[in-house]
């Protein structure tokens, strides 16, 4: 799906009249018009258009794409939007369906919008020429026409590089709102009340099936969802990256016959850690299929290289890697592919990090009684640790505190900036009867949240994530972390029911891909402009970099013995990000 602007209100009034007809003029060939009616019309991008549904009786509209459960795309919103309660209606449909789309419902005069909980389609909003516009970006094209007064808002600036899981929530410009995954945003004045209606802790209820079962299930789920992903959408490029959770996609991929995937792509860099190319061979090999290996590319970082992906109304970590991210986007381009699928949110939603905690969850629900010898050790030996260090940390994990509103940031943050109040991602807030393993699960899918963001591949192609996907994250919520783990490994019950469609060194490996010592190379070699870039740059005038730390962290002799290469790179992506729009908002204001 490409770009959607919804005007909202009385399209009669001369101002919105002029709008419309504004956007017709220099919108043309690019963007066409989806719907009109008298409080509402729908500008798309022309190509990879969204699917805009008008809904019963005039009550609002539904943009992208979207199933039922059965994975059918034929859906009865009259069913669904029969309650004579507004929240219900709301719930109903958030209950009902699931995909990539924001409903938007009359609620008196101003829309109430509701973004699907897989958050796999933005939703921002402000006012323009007495409407209400919704739109999933402020396009360049269009941004003359349709922006808001708009302001840097430094304090959640400093917040984004305390906490990088924090860019999934509010926005850092002022002027524009962003709706987050399963929340239904009202406008009550100058006010919005914000209603959360989808939460992953209300999945989480501690019944469950047999694991065999439950791995029967899940497969299942995977090919459903999958399969409705894929379907009618036209030749693919799947991304295989070795690991478990892109092979599982890749597995049921190749499954379709109606599926025609025209790459199956791999990047590997220098390192064993970074080299997954025999394990995704060894994938190919058992489903017949050859695999496309790459090596990451590697330039020294530049400003035109980072300018690519700081256009977006959030700063992009998708995009962090934008040589790669531009490799993806080309071959995809030259396969003639659609779509890119990836395996991006299987380590959060399989359970990839096991710790006490999983142990802790158990106990609580099983008792005392359940505690085995057996599992304490497996525990142990997958976590590195005693056995009476797990059980002393399980034991006590009932104890584990509530997700801090205050992040400490990388080292080369100001002391101020790195006290910054961060707002709790609305998951992550009110979960006190949530298991501790659960709760850890939880943050994890708060955090996969950011594979959503902009780059390159998502504006050319339909950038899919079927991991991350309703049914599939409601489904694994509602399992155990101690039966997702078999207290034994990461992602057991996921690897039980894939066992037969996966190669068994892929399906017994015990590490994980890592990309820490390329991205260690690749500051190195750009030292020279980073240097300057960030040194001189606005975050280190906003005291948000401390200049003098960040100098220190910023040698070839501090880099060799290691250095949060992240952080420097989401830095420089942050500076590039400011950078761009500290520009557009004072063009903004001097033209009024």
């Amino acid at each position: 799906m490409s770009d959607y602007v919804v005007l909202w209100g009385d399209l009669s009034t001369e101002a919105a009249t002029t709008l419309v007809m504004a956007l017709t003029a220099v919108s043309s060939g690019r963007w066409t018009w989806a719907t009109k009616t008298s409080s509402a019309a729908v500008l798309v991008r022309t190509q990879r258009a969204p699917v805009t549904r008008v809904l019963p009786d005039g009550r609002g509209l539904l943009v992208g794409e979207a199933w039922t459960r059965g994975g059918d795309t034929d859906l009865d919103l009259p069913k669904l939007l029969a309650s004579p309660s507004f929240e219900a209606q709301v719930r109903a449909l958030c209950a009902g369906i699931w995909g990539r789309y924001v409903a938007i419902l009359a609620d008196g005069v101003r829309p109430a919008i509701l973004r699907d909980p897989s958050g796999g389609f933005e939703a921002f909003t402000w006012t323009r020429s007495g409407l209400t516009v919704i739109a999933s970006s402020l396009p360049a094209d269009l941004v003359d026409l349709l922006a808001p007064p708009m302001t840097l808002d430094w304090d959640r600036i400093a917040g984004y590089l305390a906490v990088p899981t924090s860019l999934s929530g509010p926005l850092a410009l002022r002027g524009i709102t962003a709706v987050a995954p399963g929340e239904l945003l009202q406008q009550a004045g100058s006010q919005f009340v914000r209603t959360t209606i989808w939460r992953p802790d209300a999945f989480v209820t501690g019944d469950h099936e047999p694991p065999a079962i439950l791995q029967g299930r899940l497969m299942r789920l995977t090919d459903q969802v999958v399969g409705a992903l894929a379907s009618g959408r036209g030749p693919v490029l799947a991304e295989v990256s070795g690991g478990l959770d892109s092979a599982i996609v890749a597995a049921a991929l190749a499954r379709r016959t109606d599926v025609e995937v025209r790459q199956w792509l791999n990047y590997y860099s220098h390192g064993a850690e970074s080299d997954e190319r025999v394990y995704a061979n060894a994938l190919g090999a058992l489903h017949g299929f050859s695999i496309t290996s790459v090596a990451k590319p590697f330039l020294p970082i530049d400003a035109q290289g980072l300018a690519i992906n700081a256009g977006a109304l959030r700063p992009s970590l998708i995009g962090l890697d934008y040589l790669r991210d531009a490799d993806v986007a080309e071959r995809r381009r030259l396969a003639g592919a659609s779509a890119i699928f990836t395996g991006q949110g299987g380590d959060a939603v399989f359970g990839q990090r096991l710790t006490a905690l999983a142990l802790t969850d158990h106990l609580r629900r099983e008792g005392l009684g359940s505690l085995r010898l057996g599992s304490v050790r497996d525990l142990a030996d997958w976590t590195g640790s005693s056995a009476w260090t797990v059980l002393g940390q399980a034991l006590a994990g009932g104890s584990r505190r509530a997700p801090a509103k205050e992040g400490n940031g990388p080292s080369f943050m100001t002391d101020g900036a790195r006290r910054a109040q961060v707002e709790v991602h609305p998951w992550l807030c009110a979960q006190d009867q949530t298991p501790p393993g659960k709760r850890q699960q939880i943050e994890r899918l708060a955090q996969a949240q950011l594979v959503t963001g902009d780059c390159r591949r998502s504006r050319e192609a339909d950038l899919i994530h079927p991991l991350l996907s309703q049914p599939l994250v409601e489904f694994c919520l509602n399992i155990p972390i101690d039966v997702l783990t078999g207290l034994k490994r990461d992602r057991a019950l996921a690897r039980g029911a894939f066992a037969s469609r996966l190669p068994d060194a892929l399906l017994h490996r015990r590490s994980k891909g890592d990309m820490t010592s390329h991205y260690g190379r690749w500051v190195s070699a750009s030292l020279p402009f980073l240097r300057g870039f960030l040194l001189d740059g606005r975050l280190a005038g906003q005291r948000i970099i401390d200049r003098d730390r960040l100098e220190a962290v910023l040698t070839p002799e501090q880099l060799a013995w290691g250095a949060d290469y992240v952080s420097i790179l989401f830095a420089a992506v942050l500076e590039a990000w400011v950078g761009r729009w500290e520009a557009a908002c004072s063009d903004l204001a001097t033209r009024g």
